[in-house]
Protein backbone atom coordinates (compact mmCIF):
# COMPACT_ATOMS: atom_id res chain seq x y z
CA UNK A 1 0.00 0.00 0.00
CA UNK A 2 1.46 3.31 -1.03
CA UNK A 3 1.58 6.37 1.16
CA UNK A 4 -1.13 8.05 -0.90
CA UNK A 5 -3.46 5.06 -0.53
CA UNK A 6 -2.84 5.03 3.24
CA UNK A 7 -3.70 8.73 3.48
CA UNK A 8 -6.89 8.21 1.46
CA UNK A 9 -7.84 5.18 3.59
CA UNK A 10 -7.24 7.13 6.83
CA UNK A 11 -9.22 10.11 5.52
CA UNK A 12 -12.14 7.82 4.62
CA UNK A 13 -12.19 6.12 8.04
CA UNK A 14 -11.79 9.47 9.80
CA UNK A 15 -14.71 10.95 7.87
CA UNK A 16 -16.97 7.97 8.69
CA UNK A 17 -16.06 8.09 12.37
CA UNK A 18 -16.69 11.86 12.48
CA UNK A 19 -20.17 11.30 11.05
CA UNK A 20 -20.72 8.57 13.65
CA UNK A 21 -19.62 10.93 16.45
CA UNK A 22 -22.27 13.42 15.32
CA UNK A 23 -24.95 10.73 15.30
CA UNK A 24 -23.80 9.45 18.70
CA UNK A 25 -24.05 13.01 20.03
CA UNK A 26 -27.67 13.10 18.88
CA UNK A 27 -28.40 9.84 20.69
CA UNK A 28 -26.82 11.22 23.87
CA UNK A 29 -28.95 14.35 23.57
CA UNK A 30 -32.00 12.12 24.01
CA UNK A 31 -30.92 11.38 27.62
CA UNK A 32 -33.20 8.69 29.00
CA UNK A 33 -33.28 7.41 32.54
CA UNK A 34 -31.81 3.96 33.01
CA UNK A 35 -30.05 3.83 29.65
CA UNK A 36 -26.58 2.35 29.52
CA UNK A 37 -23.82 3.16 27.05
CA UNK A 38 -24.87 0.16 24.98
CA UNK A 39 -28.41 1.57 24.71
CA UNK A 40 -27.01 4.87 23.40
CA UNK A 41 -24.84 3.00 20.89
CA UNK A 42 -27.86 1.01 19.68
CA UNK A 43 -29.89 4.21 19.35
CA UNK A 44 -27.02 5.85 17.45
CA UNK A 45 -26.88 2.84 15.11
CA UNK A 46 -30.60 3.24 14.45
CA UNK A 47 -30.15 6.95 13.70
CA UNK A 48 -27.13 6.24 11.47
CA UNK A 49 -29.03 3.58 9.53
CA UNK A 50 -32.01 5.90 9.18
CA UNK A 51 -29.77 8.67 7.80
CA UNK A 52 -27.24 6.71 5.70
CA UNK A 53 -29.33 3.61 4.80
CA UNK A 54 -26.49 1.34 5.94
CA UNK A 55 -25.09 0.02 9.20
CA UNK A 56 -22.09 1.73 10.80
CA UNK A 57 -19.29 -0.83 10.45
CA UNK A 58 -16.50 0.88 12.39
CA UNK A 59 -17.87 0.48 15.95
CA UNK A 60 -14.76 -1.40 17.14
CA UNK A 61 -12.46 1.24 15.66
CA UNK A 62 -14.54 4.03 17.24
CA UNK A 63 -14.36 2.31 20.64
CA UNK A 64 -10.57 2.37 20.33
CA UNK A 65 -10.40 6.10 19.63
CA UNK A 66 -13.48 7.51 21.39
CA UNK A 67 -11.42 8.82 24.31
CA UNK A 68 -9.22 10.90 22.02
CA UNK A 69 -10.07 14.61 22.19
CA UNK A 70 -10.90 14.65 18.50
CA UNK A 71 -13.64 12.01 18.89
CA UNK A 72 -15.03 12.87 22.33
CA UNK A 73 -18.74 13.30 22.80
CA UNK A 74 -20.54 15.35 25.42
CA UNK A 75 -19.79 18.46 27.48
CA UNK A 76 -16.34 17.20 28.51
CA UNK A 77 -15.31 17.09 24.86
CA UNK A 78 -14.82 20.84 24.75
CA UNK A 79 -13.71 21.37 28.34
CA UNK A 80 -16.83 23.18 29.56
CA UNK A 81 -20.53 22.57 29.71
CA UNK A 82 -21.30 26.28 29.81
CA UNK A 83 -22.61 25.95 33.33
CA UNK A 84 -20.86 27.67 36.21
CA UNK A 85 -22.18 25.11 38.69
CA UNK A 86 -20.51 21.82 39.38
CA UNK A 87 -22.53 18.87 38.13
CA UNK A 88 -22.96 15.88 40.39
CA UNK A 89 -21.14 12.68 39.51
CA UNK A 90 -24.34 10.71 38.91
CA UNK A 91 -25.70 13.01 36.21
CA UNK A 92 -23.22 12.12 33.49
CA UNK A 93 -22.04 8.66 34.45
CA UNK A 94 -20.96 7.09 31.21
CA UNK A 95 -17.90 5.00 30.45
CA UNK A 96 -17.48 7.09 27.30
CA UNK A 97 -16.98 10.26 29.32
CA UNK A 98 -13.29 10.61 30.19
CA UNK A 99 -12.16 11.03 33.74
CA UNK A 100 -9.51 13.67 34.04
CA UNK A 101 -6.62 12.90 36.35
CA UNK A 102 -5.18 16.03 37.81
CA UNK A 103 -1.42 16.27 38.27
CA UNK A 104 -0.06 15.92 41.78
CA UNK A 105 0.30 19.17 43.64
CA UNK A 106 3.46 20.39 45.34
CA UNK A 107 2.27 19.46 48.85
CA UNK A 108 1.08 16.03 47.74
CA UNK A 109 4.48 15.33 46.16
CA UNK A 110 6.21 16.33 49.39
CA UNK A 111 4.01 13.98 51.42
CA UNK A 112 4.60 11.10 49.02
CA UNK A 113 8.35 11.76 49.11
CA UNK A 114 8.32 11.77 52.92
CA UNK A 115 6.34 8.54 53.03
CA UNK A 116 8.75 6.89 50.62
CA UNK A 117 11.80 8.02 52.57
CA UNK A 118 10.20 6.88 55.83
CA UNK A 119 9.42 3.52 54.33
CA UNK A 120 13.05 3.18 53.17
CA UNK A 121 14.16 4.06 56.69
CA UNK A 122 11.76 1.49 58.15
CA UNK A 123 13.07 -1.15 55.77
CA UNK A 124 16.65 -0.34 56.81
CA UNK A 125 15.73 -0.59 60.52
CA UNK A 126 13.92 -3.89 59.96
CA UNK A 127 16.88 -5.23 58.00
CA UNK A 128 19.25 -4.29 60.83
CA UNK A 129 16.97 -6.02 63.37
CA UNK A 130 16.86 -9.16 61.25
CA UNK A 131 20.65 -9.12 60.86
CA UNK A 132 21.08 -8.71 64.64
CA UNK A 133 18.62 -11.55 65.34
CA UNK A 134 20.45 -13.76 62.86
CA UNK A 135 23.80 -12.99 64.49
CA UNK A 136 22.32 -13.73 67.93
CA UNK A 137 20.91 -17.04 66.65
CA UNK A 138 24.31 -17.94 65.20
CA UNK A 139 26.02 -17.22 68.56
CA UNK A 140 23.40 -19.28 70.42
CA UNK A 141 23.99 -22.22 68.06
CA UNK A 142 27.73 -22.00 68.62
CA UNK A 143 27.24 -22.02 72.42
CA UNK A 144 24.98 -25.07 72.20
CA UNK A 145 27.52 -26.82 69.99
CA UNK A 146 30.30 -26.08 72.52
CA UNK A 147 28.17 -27.40 75.38
CA UNK A 148 27.36 -30.56 73.42
CA UNK A 149 31.03 -31.04 72.52
CA UNK A 150 32.01 -30.70 76.20
CA UNK A 151 29.37 -33.27 77.22
CA UNK A 152 30.59 -35.69 74.54
CA UNK A 153 34.22 -35.15 75.59
CA UNK A 154 33.48 -35.70 79.29
CA UNK A 155 31.43 -38.85 78.68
Amino acid sequence: MTQEKCVIHFRDINQKINVWVGVFRKSLAERKSGWSDDDYIKRAQELYFKDKKKKFSLIDEWKLVHKEARYMVGPDAYGSSGSKRKSSEGDNSSSFMPTLIRPEGRDEKKIIHLLKSRSKLNIQVEFEKIAADREELKETKEKHMQIMMQEVASA
